[in-house]
């Protein structure tokens, strides 16, 4: 673990949420639940104890956390998550071009 704090926000679990896992906003103002979705809203990282639906899960929103990976990224690769919460290598379909 690093000496870099970390800004740690409390959320009520919506589904079952893994440990070191990837963290979307949920339905209701103050849930949150494992992404499952490139699309979803991305918060931060579960801390290390699985939480059930329903309970409180500390969600680390800054600073360094271990993350779970679904396959090998290297060094500077965008990421996002996979079907299980984990951390993947984001393909970019659309280049931005400056004009």
């Amino acid at each position: 673990m690093s000496n870099t704090p970390e800004l740690i926000t409390a959320y009520v679990t919506e589904g079952k949420i893994e440990g070191y896992r990837i963290i979307a906003f949920g339905e209701d103002k103050n849930g949150a639940k494992q992404a499952t979705e490139v699309t979803d809203k991305l918060i931060g990282i579960s801390t290390r104890v699985p939480k059930d639906p329903g309970e409180h899960v500390d969600v680390v929103r800054s600073g360094l956390y271990p993350v779970m990976y679904g396959a090998d990224i290297k060094r500077g690769d965008p990421l996002t998550t996979d079907a299980k919460g984990r951390s993947l290598h984001r393909v970019c379909r659309r280049r931005w071009r400056r004009r």
